[in-house]
């Protein structure tokens, strides 16, 4: 009776939540890190929960050391991944996290939204173009001449992005422009955020 009903909910529910079954709060794992301890503790975390897909380190504050640390972990995955550095702090050296992404193909999806990159930061992302295919840069800072950049490192690369989000940076018209002539030529980019972009900026 009772029972049989309470299955037949369980299995109602496991057979409609999205990725295979598990919920979304099954499939992340989150940890601030701002020191190696952190990192420690969100490899023990990972595997709690082998179920993960979403690696949300939002928020933290990345040093040379806790970049290394990471980059170690994510070089381990054989899964695909989500990992979130929303509103990371970089220091010069801690960019090195995001150079060493080129050798962790596992990351797929990458949200880099409010760390403050900059034109200068987003040129360490180009190695893990190639194997992204979600790419987050919402309010970054870019002006014309990053997006420029971008645009030209898209044109060169074989990669498989299917959505680029670039809102709230002031682009200007020239950078919104050579993001969009890139746009152009890659078949699989099917979602182009520009909201909240500032334009009219000259590319100087």
């Amino acid at each position: 009776g009772s029972f049989f009903y309470l299955f037949l909910v369980f299995m109602t529910t496991m057979i409609d939540a999205p990725f295979g079954g598990f919920q979304i709060a099954d499939l992340t794992v989150k940890q601030k890190l701002s020191d190696a301890a952190d990192v420690d503790t969100l490899l023990t975390k990972m595997r709690e929960h082998p179920t993960f897909r979403v690696i949300d380190v939002s928020a933290s504050s990345f040093s040379s050391p806790i970049a290394g640390a990471l980059n170690e972990l994510l070089m381990e995955l054989t899964l695909e991944v989500t990992l979130n550095l929303g509103y990371a702090k970089f220091s010069q050296d801690g960019l090195a996290l995001l150079d060493g992404l080129e050798a962790c193909s596992s990351i797929t999806e990458l949200d880099l939204s409010g760390c403050e990159l900059s034109d200068h930061g987003i040129i360490h992302l180009f190695g893990s173009l190639p194997h992204l295919r979600v790419l987050k840069l919402r309010g970054n800072g870019i002006t014309a001449e990053g997006a420029q950049v971008l645009a030209a490192a898209l044109q060169s690369k074989a990669h498989k992005l299917e959505v680029l989000d670039l809102g709230g940076n002031p682009l200007g018209d020239a950078g919104v422009a050579g993001v969009c002539a890139a746009a152009a030529s890659m078949s699989v980019l099917h979602s182009l955020d520009f909201s909240g972009v500032s334009l009219c900026t000259s590319a100087a």
